[in-house]
């Protein structure tokens, strides 16, 4: 694999932006209003709630892999 150097990222290019369904404390609409300003990629995870990383670990890990891959 590849080595990135995050470090060295001067400006944020692409974004990715993903919520719960269910998330109380960030709404899905707040998600999405925050995606559509930094002209992000979206996704909302069904059933989840504020704690996707940890409800969806699995799921949240390939997402970023494949964004990851796709954009660095």
């Amino acid at each position: 694999m590849q080595r990135h150097t995050f470090h060295k990222v001067k400006k944020i290019t692409h974004a990715f932006v993903v919520c719960g369904s269910e998330d109380a404390f960030t709404t899905v609409k707040q998600n999405k209003d925050l995606a559509v300003k930094l002209n992000a990629e979206y996704v909302v995870l069904p059933n989840i709630t504020h704690l996707s990383i940890i409800q969806a670990a699995p799921k949240i890990t390939e997402l970023f892999k494949n964004w990851l891959t796709r954009y660095y």
